[in-house]
């Protein structure tokens, strides 16, 4: 029995700005459309984020299964990756950062990894209507939630849950924190609202004989992630679960 999913993480997809620090958030449109026919070629089942939790939940994952997340709802999701998981008929969850749609990013940091445009609420619109990709709260402002006040960490939840059933019709049922940042108020802020996962960054495989949906890890997928690597991280994900 193969006890593992891979919930795969990808920030940017596309080339670096000049400059920019965190270059391994770029993964590059060539390695991505790549990844994508491996994942269809060699067999994997993509599946999406609600299939997955709806399996986890019973306790028990078909096998080989592999679930895509994109943080904070970059306009080069839109440019870049759409239409490769369009031409797969894949299934995304898109974490947003609804305080800034169809702005510039301007959060803590981003100048490391360099400051882009996130997808406007036209663009959400027309991904939404023309694939299999959902969008899921990733806070109004990408902070570190443990630096915030209850009644701030809260504000920025709320607002974020709010704006995703406003744009999208549906309640979430998922929720990313920032930077993997969260504590038990999170917790109880995500329960009242009726989410049933919160994902982390935590770098490696999910294993259902010992984690639970409120702390999902996710595989990481940088810019080094060649061909090879990539297909050598998937086979090793189902291995050993690392």
């Amino acid at each position: 029995m193969i006890n593992f999913a891979a919930i795969l993480m990808y920030h940017h997809i596309g080339d670096p700005p000049p400059g920019a620090r965190l270059w391994g958030l770029y993964v590059s449109k060539m390695n991505f459309a790549f990844q994508m026919w491996y994942l269809k070629k060699a067999g994997f089942r993509v599946a999406g984020l609600r299939e997955f939790i709806a399996e986890a939940s019973r306790g028990k994952l078909e096998p080989f299964t592999v679930v895509l997340t994109f943080d904070d709802g970059f306009l080069d999701f839109y440019e870049n990756a759409f239409p490769v998981l369009k031409k797969y008929s894949f299934p995304a969850t898109v974490f947003s950062v609804t305080g800034q749609t169809g702005g510039i990013s301007n959060w803590e940091d981003i100048d490391a990894a360099g400051r882009g445009r996130l997808m406007s609420e036209e663009q959400i619109g027309s991904v939404i209507s023309g694939s299999r990709i959902e969008f899921e709260p990733h806070t109004q402002n990408h902070p570190k939630l443990s630096s915030l006040a209850p009644h701030e960490e809260e504000k920025e939840i709320d607002e974020s849950i709010e704006a995703i059933r406003r744009m999208t019709g549906s309640d979430p049922v998922s929720f990313a924190a920032p930077y993997g940042d969260y504590g038990r108020t999170t917790l109880d802020i995500l329960k009242k609202h009726g989410i049933l996962c919160a994902l982390t960054t935590e770098n490696r495989a999910f294993d259902i004989r010992r984690d639970g949906l409120l702390a999902v890890p996710r595989i990481i997928v940088r810019r080094n992630n060649h061909p090879p690597g990539f297909i050598y991280k998937m086979r090793r994900v189902f291995s050993s679960g690392k």
